[in-house]
C-alpha cells in the first residue's frame, strides 16, 4: 500500500501516537531524578532508526531458517526465537548498554527501565508505520493497543537487569554480567513466546497471550517499585518492598 502527502502524515501520527503516549506514561515513573527529556526522546528516535538494521538482519535469517527447517510449528518457534526476538531485543539492548549505561545520567536503578522503554517504544512505533503502509491503517488497532505495549514490557526485563547490575551492592563483576545476560535472555524468550502465541490465533493461544501480558505488566510495575525504593534520591520515609 502506498501513501503520500496528508495520508502519509496521518499514518505517521497514528503509528507514533501509541508509542509516545506510553513513553509519557513510563517517563512519569521516574519520580525522583527524571532523565533529560531531550535524551529520552533521542533514545526513542534511535529505537525507531534501529528498525532498518533489524529488517536487514531478519530477512536473510528467515530465508536461512526456511531452508533449514520444514515449514510448520518448529520453523515458527525457531524463527521467532533465534531471528526476530534475538535480533530485535539485541539491537535495542545494544543501544542502551553501549551508549547509555556508561553515562553519568544513568544514576538510579529506574533509569534502566526508562531508557529501555524509550528505545523499545521508538522501535515499535517505526514498526507500526511499516505495517500500516503494507496492510492498511486498521492494523494500528491491534498493534497500538497490544504490540506497542508488548515491546516495552519485553525491554523492561533487560532494562531492570541493567538497573540492578549497576546499583545493587555486594555483586561481583561476574555476577553483574550474569544478571545482565539473564535479563537479556529472558526478554528474548518472552518476546519469542509472545510472537508464537500471537501467530496461533486460537482461543487457547489468545488466552495464554493475555495471561503472559498480564504477568509482564505486573512484574514490570513491581520492578519499577523496587527501582524507586532503591533510588539514591528516594526520600528516607519511602517504604521498602520485600526482596524477590
Amino acid at each position: 500500500m502506498s501513501a503520500s502527502g496528508p495520508l502519509l502524515l496521518l499514518f505517521v501520527l497514528l503509528a507514533f501516537a501509541p508509542g509516545l503516549l506510553w513513553l509519557v506514561y513510563f517517563y512519569r515513573k521516574d519520580r525522583f531524578d527524571p532523565e533529560p527529556l531531550p535524551l529520552v526522546l533521542g533514545v526513542f528516535a534511535a529505537g525507531a532508526a534501529a528498525v532498518a538494521p533489524a529488517i536487514a538482519l531478519e530477512s536473510p535469517l528467515e530465508i536461512f531458517w526456511r531452508h533449514l527447517l520444514p515449514h510448520g510449528q518448529l520453523f515458527y518457534a525457531i524463527n521467532f526465537l533465534l531471528n526476530v526476538a534475538l535480533v530485535e531485543e539485541g539491537l535495542k539492548f545494544g543501544l542502551v548498554y553501549g551508549f547509555l549505561y556508561p553515562l553519568r545520567s544513568f544514576d538510579e536503578p529506574v533509569d534502566g527501565l526508562i531508557y529501555a522503554s524509550a528505545v523499545a517504544l521508538g522501535f515499535a512505533s517505526a514498526e507500526n508505520l511499516i505495517y500500516m503502509m503494507q496492510m492498511g491503517w486498521d492494523i494500528i488497532l491491534l498493534r497500538g493497543l497490544l504490540t506497542t505495549l508488548a515491546h516495552v514490557l519485553f525491554a523492561c526485563v533487560w532494562g531492570m537487569a541493567l538497573g540492578r547490575a549497576r546499583f545493587e551492592k555486594d555483586l561481583s563483576e561476574s555476577a553483574r554480567r550474569t544478571l545482565i545476560l539473564r535479563g537479556l535472555m529472558l526478554a528474548i524468550l518472552v518476546h519469542a513466546l509472545y510472537n508464537y502465541l500471537l501467530m496461533l490465533n486460537l482461543q487457547g493461544g489468545l488466552l495464554a497471550l493475555m495471561m503472559l501480558m498480564s504477568w509482564m505488566w505486573y512484574r514490570t510495575h513491581r520492578w519499577i517499585a523496587w527501582a524507586l525504593e532503591h533510588s539514591p534520591f528516594a526520600p528516607p520515609s519511602l517504604g521498602r518492598l520485600p526482596e524477590d
